[in-house]
């Protein structure tokens, strides 16, 4: 799943991002870690990607997400 955070939360990323480079940063969903790389420098972008070999966990947290921005 590649995604872009909306314009006003990109600083937030950006500066939240550079406060963890050398350490993790996790994406949780449900109540479960799904992953969490090491950051390894300021992303200014707003750019992330979430992965998992699990296709049927990775298809139910799309459409969470999807759901989710459609009712935004």
């Amino acid at each position: 799943i590649e995604g872009k955070m909306k314009a006003g939360k990109v600083k937030k990323w950006a500066d939240a991002t550079e406060n963890r480079i050398g350490k993790r940063i996790g994406f949780v969903f449900n109540d479960s870690v799904i992953m969490a790389p090491t950051v390894n420098c300021r992303i200014e972008s707003g750019r992330f990607t979430i992965n998992s070999p699990d296709k049927v966990l990775i298809l139910e947290i799309y459409k969470s997400l999807n759901d989710n921005k459609k009712r935004i």
